[in-house]
């Protein structure tokens, strides 16, 4: 029989537990579940959230959670075929559906698969959401022993907490790697968060909330995240995406601050910190954290602040520019972005930095009350102005419809990549001749000319890197024809690649 707070192990004495994944795309319905049941209570443990099917279904991959709560209605794989895919998978896993009345016919074909119970949205207390649990609890028999890389990374994850916030020392970490089975890296990068409201929280809310950040940084390098000092603490294996974290946490921080007045604050480290002085960096960026002011902020390896990496600004700010639906307006501002970060002194930059920010505002429609307050916003340094063209360009200017943006911010973002049309045509679920033609009508060039675009831009950059020699560069983009990589450089420069070289590094 199941015990209600879950099943000893008999080998080490510990408390097993049911492992629980969320998937609900309506932000305050997952927060409801996840944050009105007392899980403990019920011996079990929210292992994931998820926003759609796809994100849920790669979730449910990593965790093999006991335990699925899944809305029928959302974007992308919806719940049924999510669903599907779990029962496939040959996993023994518990389903309860969350739905609306109008969904009745799906969740007819919902209880076909074998769903334990289900939820209505209109109606269901903390009661009837303990009720279903408990009856997915009885369905599923003992909890799974859980075992391999997930019971690695809980031991690691519980010793670097301790280590982190809770005094353990270096040698006893590694001891305990040892001893437990799990690699101590030599250093992370590090992400934290830290809540503050002008009234108590409650443990609940602040779980609500950690779930509802880790969402937001899903998909990166997350080794494990720590809980400690009022902070939430998210170790990466690499450099975090620092423009998708910023994107990620001002909106996030934005929902908090008008929904729950509670406002957050977030600091990232640009460079890795060695795992011996995690514990101490931690506790800086909390006090700085303390204090308030813009978020993200950003830190070096010591915990001391720092301004964000400009080079990724850059490229940030032409991934942006390329969405915008005028190709000939995004093709000189990206020429622009590049002279911009090639001026050789202050007095140059700052004049490419105002013809540029001037086109922008003028394309935007920004009226003379608006220029002088984005003017003025810019401010500080040239990664802070970045920052702020990247927001007026993908907020007041035209963007393609989706399924191009996509296309486009997959080119755009990996011009080494297969951009074969066929591996376009997948990524955005069309046709490939389909495609073709509707890239064509969108955007104004041919796909084919379109990468040919991106990539000699990107060979510019990659000849005036050390060692970038014409072949290597041609080579590593894709160019198999050295004739034909010169011949269209020379078109969209007016130089072969030797000469354009030549004349940047001469500085002529």
């Amino acid at each position: 029989m199941c015990k209600a707070a879950g099943e000893e192990d008999g080998e080490r004495g510990a408390l097993k537990v049911y492992t629980v994944l969320i998937a609900e795309d309506e932000l305050l319905v997952r927060m409801g579940l996840a944050a009105s049941v007392l899980w403990e209570q019920l011996g079990m443990s929210v292992a994931g959230e998820a926003a759609d099917g796809q994100q849920a279904y790669d979730l449910y991959q990593k965790l093999k959670p006991d335990i699925l709560i899944t809305d029928l209605s959302m974007p992308g794989m919806d719940g049924l075929e999510l669903i599907r895919r779990v029962r496939q998978s040959g996993e023994k896993c518990a389903v309860i559906v969350v739905t609306c009345l109008e969904r009745f016919s799906a969740l007819q074909e919902a209880m076909d698969l074998g769903v334990v119970a289900y939820l209505l949205k209109v109606s269901m207390s903390v009661k009837d959401i303990e009720q279903a649990l408990l009856k997915a609890k009885a369905s599923l028999g003992a909890p799974r022993a859980r075992g391999g890389e997930d019971s690695r990374r809980e031991k690691a994850e519980r010793a670097l907490e301790e280590y982190c916030f809770g005094g353990l020392s270096p040698e006893a970490l590694s001891e305990r790697g040892r001893q437990e089975g799990f690699d101590v890296l030599p250093e992370h990068y590090v992400c934290c968060a830290q809540l503050q409201s002008g009234r108590p929280l409650s443990w609940q809310m602040r779980k609500a909330f950690r779930g509802m950040l880790l969402e937001r940084i899903y998909g990166q390098h997350v080794l494990c995240v720590l809980s400690g000092q009022g902070m939430i603490a998210a170790l990466f294996t690499r450099t975090p995406k620092v423009h998708e974290l910023s994107d990620a946490c001002e909106g996030f921080g934005r929902y908090l601050e008008d929904s729950f007045g509670v406002r957050l604050f977030v600091g990232v480290t640009l460079e890795p910190v060695p795992t011996s002085a995690l514990p101490a960096c931690l506790a800086r960026m909390g006090k700085r954290l303390e204090q308030g002011g813009e978020t993200p902020l950003w830190f070096g390896a010591s915990g001391e602040t720092t301004t964000a990496n400009v080079a990724e600004e850059f490229e940030h700010l032409r991934r942006t520019l390329w969405q915008v639906n005028d190709y000939a307006f995004a093709y000189d501002a990206v020429k622009r972005t590049y002279h911009l970060e090639d001026a050789r002194n202050g007095e140059e930059l700052s004049a490419q930095l105002g013809e540029l920010a001037g086109r922008i505002f003028e394309r935007a429609g920004l009226d003379a009350g608006q220029t002088a307050e984005a003017e003025a916003e810019m401010q500080g340094s040239v990664g802070r102005a970045l920052q702020v063209l990247s927001r007026i360009a993908s907020e007041r200017l035209p963007a393609y419809r989706a399924d191009i943006g996509t296309v486009i911010a997959f080119v755009s973002r990996c011009p080494q990549a297969d951009l074969s049309l066929r591996r376009a045509a997948e990524l955005a679920a069309l046709h490939p001749q389909y495609l073709s033609n509707l890239f064509k009508k969108e955007v104004g060039v041919s796909y084919s000319d379109f990468v040919c675009v991106i990539r000699l831009l990107a060979a510019q950059r990659g000849l005036l890197r050390p060692g970038g020699t014409v072949q290597q560069v041609a080579e590593s983009l894709g160019f198999a024809d050295q004739a034909y990589f010169c011949r269209r450089f020379k078109q969209l420069t007016g130089k072969t690649p030797a000469q354009w070289k030549r004349s940047r590094l001469c500085g002529s």
